[in-house]
């Protein structure tokens, strides 16, 4: 048989193979009967995309072995008119290599390529795992022949903003990626910022106007004019849509309206029974009434519906922690971590079930954590130094709670402390200091006889101090300092350090009260 009968014959079969393959995925599979300079077939999607051709050109190599790169590609050369021909095809070209003795089929796209070097990584096989990437291929096309449109032909108002559709719509997409980015980062005023700017000229894309009015409802900063304007908007122009009334749920559930807000929340379901906001929403509508296990079922149900999403695993790491199940409020934690690496609370909550668990050190380091990606938020800070103070770490607690009164002057439990630290150092002067910054904690201890000396014990793990002071006229004097070590916890508890140790290692649980383990200490 001559070479050049046998190559288009080894071309033919990789043809016919590639036609079976499509068929067996979904694709309408065509031929192009006569030799092309560089399309061999073409394929169509039989699932409805809404774009003007769903089609595929495909030029086909076949080689009975095809030479593997160390990275791990296949490498082919094309001519120049070929790639000249894939651009102007005016359709998404792929080219498909197929392996006769193996029967594999690798695949790239090749209409964007300027190289005669054509690489096919060996991971990309013609098979079920392509058809969605091959589906986004076809709407991308279509997309940015949309936004190459000129401006002129659309509108002579939108020609001022440049000369394509892309000029209008590519500020906008920005916009939009930096407020989903500034959300992850808890950056929240910014973020809705910019949703209300758009809101305000988009009014007809509601999800613009309910993430403002959740923002608004987070940060409870808002005016009661906004919110309201935003509800108003939403329930006249969509009140088929569930984040409607998952909006007006959570404004009710804000004014304490439960009654209310559990009818809006039930409503959102009923207009959107797989909507996975809603569902959050009814299960941490439950959470906050102590209907715990009642709560989980409908987060459960949320994650099943959107299971990246870092809210319902922080909401079902409250629950957890709530019926004292810490090894499932750990693994969510853990989750919401992976999937939003900024997400400030699940550290903070995440370093105090640590705490509770005696994992002592791992708390510490994802209190840290979480100063690194919030260092303006005061309650991290506050947490750290508390555990650094039973720690014994002296002075750098007392770094640390200076940082929370810089974030929170005057924040009473941080001069509290101070002034229980700054005892143990022997420095009386800023101690009275700091007490008299923190007089309304004090007097909660003082006794019912009238006396002015007040007694703090002050044990932690490894320190242990009695201190009296006197409250005059709301004047505070210490009296006197007691070291009481033998009175730490790892001095009262036999082998409380080996068993601290063993501890970090072993999700060992200690019943406490749900409010322990919530977003603040």
């Amino acid at each position: 048989m001559k070479e050049k009968d046998h190559n288009r014959l080894v071309e033919q079969e990789g043809v016919y193979y590639i036609g079976y393959l499509a068929a067996k995925l979904g694709f309408l599979f065509r031929q192009i009967k006569e030799h092309d300079k560089g399309i061999d077939a073409e394929i169509e999607l039989t699932k409805s995309l809404n774009v003007q051709s769903p089609i595929i050109g495909l030029q086909v190599k076949s080689r009975s072995e095809f030479k593997v790169l160390s990275t791990g590609e296949i490498s082919i050369t094309v001519t120049e008119e070929n790639l000249n021909y894939w651009k102007s095809y005016g359709r998404p070209v792929l080219l498909m290599a197929y392996k006769t003795n193996g029967e594999e089929v690798f695949w790239t796209r090749v209409d964007t390529s300027d190289s005669r070097t054509i690489k096919i990584t060996i991971n990309q096989r013609f098979n079920e795992s392509c058809n969605e990437e091959i589906e986004q291929i076809i709407i991308n096309y279509y997309s940015n022949i949309i936004r190459q449109i000129k401006t002129k032909d659309v509108s002579q108002v939108l020609n001022g903003f440049g000369t394509t559709v892309a000029d209008v719509l590519d500020p906008i997409e920005k916009k939009l990626i930096q407020a989903e980015e500034l959300l992850q980062s808890q950056n929240y005023n910014e973020a809705m910022e910019i949703y209300r700017s758009l809101a305000q000229i988009y009014e007809r894309n509601h999800l613009l106007w309910y993430n403002w009015g959740i923002i608004l409802l987070q940060t409870k900063g808002h005016q009661q004019f906004d919110i309201q304007r935003i509800i108003s908007h939403l329930s006249r122009e969509f009140p088929e849509k569930a984040e409607t009334y998952t909006l007006l749920g959570g404004y009710y559930a804000d004014k304490k309206m439960h009654s209310e807000a559990e009818q809006s929340f039930k409503q959102a379901l009923k207009a959107d029974p797989f909507s996975s906001i809603a569902w959050n929403n009814m299960g941490l509508f439950n959470y906050h009434n102590g209907l715990y296990k009642k709560a989980i079922e409908e987060l459960q149900v949320a994650e099943a519906y959107d299971h990246n999403s870092e809210i319902t695993k922080f909401n079902l790491a409250l629950c957890y922690s709530a019926i004292y199940s810490y090894s499932d409020t750990l693994k969510y934690y853990n989750e919401c971590i992976k999937v939003n690496p900024f997400f400030y609370d699940a550290y903070n909550n995440k370093a105090l079930l640590l705490k509770i668990l005696w994992r002592l050190d791992e708390a510490l380091d994802y209190f840290q954590q979480a100063i690194q990606i919030d260092k303006f938020n005061p309650y991290a800070y506050l947490n750290c130094a508390y555990l650094l103070k039973d720690l014994g770490y002296n002075e750098r607690s007392i770094q640390y709670y200076q940082h929370v009164l810089e974030l929170k002057p005057g924040e009473e439990n941080a001069c509290f402390s101070l002034g229980l630290l700054y005892a143990r150092v022997g420095n009386m002067d800023k101690s009275s200091y700091y007490f008299n910054n923190a007089i309304n904690i004090l007097k909660l201890n003082q006794s019912s006889n009238g006396s002015d000396l007040i007694r703090i014990l002050d044990i932690g793990y490894d320190v242990g101090y009695a201190i009296i002071v006197e409250v005059q006229c709301d004047i505070v004097k210490i009296v006197s300092i007691d070291e009481m070590h033998k009175m730490a916890l790892f001095n009262i508890i036999p082998d409380m350090r080996r068993f601290v140790k063993f501890a970090q290692y072993n999700a060992i649980t200690f019943k406490i009260e749900p409010e322990e383990c919530h977003k603040y200490y």
